[in-house]
């Protein structure tokens, strides 16, 4: 299978540290949220495109693929699971925290970026990687998604 190219995870990460407010080396409690964030952002945004199982589903093979990729930190994601945010608790990514809880940063980063970008990567794959870039866009119009726009390079605070 085709994995994600460094574009795509450059895209993930810069994502992420948009979603972690720009904090300089956060914590995995700061990761973890910023990715939660994230997630939801993602199924309010492209759920209207191929509905709230067809996210989840993505998701859900873009959280596996995060957990078999050896060359991420084992056992980083493995207490967590996909589900649909919901009124009652709104988690996107539920056990995310207990999972990463006393684990290297850097490591989590790595593992979260591989979440997401594998997430875009599957879209894109799916609906066409023109699609998937305008969704990205329309979540996170200050971050520079694809090769155009009017966003700079870096994310915008």
């Amino acid at each position: 299978m085709q994995q994600p190219t460094d574009e795509f995870r450059d895209l993930a990460r810069r994502f992420l540290v948009h979603e972690a407010k720009g904090v300089e080396s956060p914590s995995v409690g700061v990761l973890a949220d910023a990715a939660e964030r994230a997630c939801q952002k993602i199924h309010q945004q492209v759920a209207d495109l191929i509905g709230p199982a067809g996210v989840n589903a993505l998701m859900a093979r873009a959280l596996h693929l995060a957990k078999v990729d050896p060359s991420l930190e084992k056992g980083a994601l493995d207490g967590v699971e996909v589900a649909i945010p919901s009124h009652k608790d709104g988690a996107c990514l539920k056990g995310l925290h207990e999972s990463v809880k006393g684990r290297d940063p850097a490591g989590v980063s790595r593992s979260l970026t591989a979440l997401l970008a594998n997430f875009i990567f599957l879209l894109g794959t799916f609906v066409g990687q023109d699609i998937a870039q305008r969704q990205m866009a329309q979540i996170w119009p200050d971050v520079q998604v694809g090769g155009t726009g009017p966003a700079s390079t870096e994310v915008k605070d």
